[in-house]
């Protein structure tokens, strides 16, 4: 049996006056009921037809939210509909995920090619459609507030500009003589008040050289004067009777060999040169946010959503579900300890699942695959320039995360230098990019998660013992699989399943008898469940017929203690893979190809394990 955590389905319709009006197409009346009911039970507005003209009318007539296109039709196929749609002012912005059972890259780039943004393949999966129409939905949610805020913000600034025209417009103009020496023979009330003098007698007196904020400023303003003759709109910074610093912009103009001018305080006008400036900056800030946001989830949502499900029913399993349930509705820290390969990303993903954090995804950060170079500028972010290469502002994890969920694997991999930083993130929520003083906020829950024993590291001085009392508020201890091994059948038949299906070979065809089935409970597995999936992965590759006989290192004497380490058992096998593809990391028939595992993880394992090319 499976032991499901609780599935929370909030938020799929109707969040936040977004609209949710959903346009389906297709000629299968099976598909065309079974997409009509399925949507209309989470809330959407749903138009289904099974005409591609009557689709195309009823787009015009008017827009849906979201099209559902099946690709197969008579008359007239899906990507025909896409073009016509995308050919018009009125639908070409409508996102259009297409309905096939077309597999082939071909017929995906045929279709992306068209204008759709996304694929739901037949037969239809109700949590596949669930997930991509949530995730469109969001998107065009998140495109809305932008283009709001955009608008917002551009109306704000026509407004101050409008105002600060107006002040320019209307402000009294300072107007004075002098001689060629720059001795002020006359000032006018306007120009004596602009400057904090109680009369023009007052600062006639005073003279004008004390006016000036840098005299190089002067020297320059009289050069030009002696070539040209006249100068217009001379911008410099002064100082007033009164101390206070003011931007002014001088016209003057040699008569004979006095200089007349005016001069015009733009103080005011700086100032909202300044505030429309900073304006435009949070514009663009919020703007990179929303991409960044856009792009994570756009990632998150190509991976295998079977996170729901924690496989096994054992009493060790059902006490730490228990102990998820507890903690997941709080906002407290959580620490997730267990062996490698245990599968504490699941339970860190259970927790956000389960916490009223979930409507946004989950962050996540594996520090042990980050160079230590790095590893600051991906959790907290930083500004262009900030260090050599750093050509782009890059918004860190921690923001990314705000008001949703953290997930820090390998935290004890993270230096000691920065265990401070994430100490005063868990604390306050403040931190910095790198390359800029201003402190941000981040309402982010941590979740952390570690295969080392934290307490013995705080002992030797490699972890902060600060941050350690911070971390362990609830500590949750994951069982190795040793501990669980009433779960091992239900594991193996889950895996079978999926390898199964990915290799193209009939499930139900596949047996297990009971003598392999005893042989894999009586293992110890060092390497856990990631160990026991690769185990039923490579027996399938191998299975001549329907017969799965498990490859299981042998135990002698039914002890464990001669056994290699996972480590060590990992180390050997990534030695062999490197050696067979002579090294080659990444690119066709590389080692992370074989393996399928990202060439950055690839070398953080090995730097782990501490392998390095002869």
């Amino acid at each position: 049996m499976n032991t499901n955590l609780r599935e929370d389905k909030e938020g799929f319709g109707g969040q936040n006056g977004l609209s949710q009006d959903i346009l389906i197409v297709d000629d299968e009346i099976a598909n065309l009921k079974l997409l009509t009911e399925l949507l209309t039970r989470q809330g959407y507005q749903v138009r289904p037809t099974e005409s591609p003209q009557l689709a195309i009318d009823s787009a015009l007539r008017q827009s849906p939210s979201l099209i559902l296109l099946d690709v197969k039709m008579p008359v007239m196929d899906g990507f025909e509909v896409c073009r016509r749609l995308k050919q018009d002012a009125r639908t070409r912005d409508i996102p259009v995920i297409f309905i096939s059972a077309l597999q082939s890259t071909d017929d995906k780039v045929r279709g992306f090619e068209a204008g759709g943004v996304d694929f739901i393949t037949k037969p239809i999966q109700e949590e596949e459609v669930l997930a991509r129409v949530r995730t469109q939905m969001e998107l065009g949610h998140m495109r809305t507030n932008l283009e709001r805020l955009v608008l917002k913000r551009s109306k704000e600034l026509a407004q101050s500009e409008a105002k600060y025209r107006g002040l320019v417009d209307n402000a009294v103009v300072g107007v004075f003589a002098s001689t060629a020496d720059g001795r002020y023979t006359f000032i006018n009330e306007a120009m004596a008040l602009m400057f904090d003098f109680d009369s023009p007698e007052q600062m006639i007196a005073e003279g004008a050289l004390s006016r000036w904020k840098d005299l190089s400023d002067r020297d320059r303003l009289m050069t030009e004067l002696d070539k040209q003759g006249s100068v217009t709109n001379f911008e410099t910074e002064s100082i007033t009777h009164q101390g206070r610093q003011i931007h002014v912009i001088c016209s003057a103009k040699r008569i004979g060999g006095d200089i007349v001018g005016m001069v015009m305080d733009i103080t005011k006008r700086k100032q909202g040169e300044i505030e429309l400036v900073e304006a435009y900056k949070e514009i663009t800030q919020l703007q990179s946010q929303l991409e960044a946001e856009s792009a994570y989830l756009q990632d998150e949502i190509k991976l295998e959503h079977n996170f729901e499900n924690i496989i096994g029913h054992s009493e060790a399993l059902k006490y730490v579900l228990h102990r998820v349930e507890m903690v997941a509705p709080q906002n407290s820290a959580v620490i997730i300890s267990g062996e490698t390969g245990t599968g504490k990303e699941l339970f860190a993903r259970a927790i956000h699942k389960l916490s009223s954090r979930s409507g946004r995804p989950l962050v996540k950060v594996n520090c042990s695959a980050l160079p230590d170079d790095l590893i600051e500028s991906e959790l907290f972010g930083r500004e262009k320039g900030a260090f050599t290469g750093a050509t782009t502002t890059q918004i860190g994890r921690f923001e990314l995360a705000n008001n949703s969920t953290i997930f820090l694997d390998e935290i004890g991999e993270v230096p000691l230098t920065l265990q401070a930083k994430l100490l005063r993130i868990l604390e306050s929520g403040e931190f910095e990019r790198l390359g800029n003083p201003r402190t941000l906020y981040t309402d982010a829950r941590i979740i952390a998660a570690t295969n080392r024993d934290l307490e013995e590291e705080v002992r030797q001085k490699r972890f902060r013992e600060d941050l350690w009392y911070r971390l362990k508020v609830f500590p949750v201890t994951v069982p190795p699989l040793r501990d669980r091994i009433d779960d091992v059948p239900l594991l193996v038949d889950h895996f079978v399943q999926v390898f199964a299906r990915k290799m193209g070979k009939k499930y139900e065809d596949l047996k297990i008898s009971t003598s392999a089935m005893q042989a894999m409970q009586s293992y110890p597995w060092p390497g856990n469940v990631r160990e026991l999936e690769h185990v039923v992965e490579s027996t399938i590759i191998v299975a001549a017929g329907n017969r799965l006989d498990f490859n299981l290192p042998t135990v002698p004497d039914s002890s464990i203690a001669d056994l290699k380490s996972f480590e060590e058992m990992e180390r050997d096998y990534l030695l062999k893979v490197l050696d067979t593809t002579e090294w080659r990391v990444e690119g066709d028939n590389s080692a992370s190809t074989i393996l399928r595992m990202p060439p950055s993880t690839l070398r953080s394992r090995m730097k782990k394990l501490g392998i390095k090319r002869p």
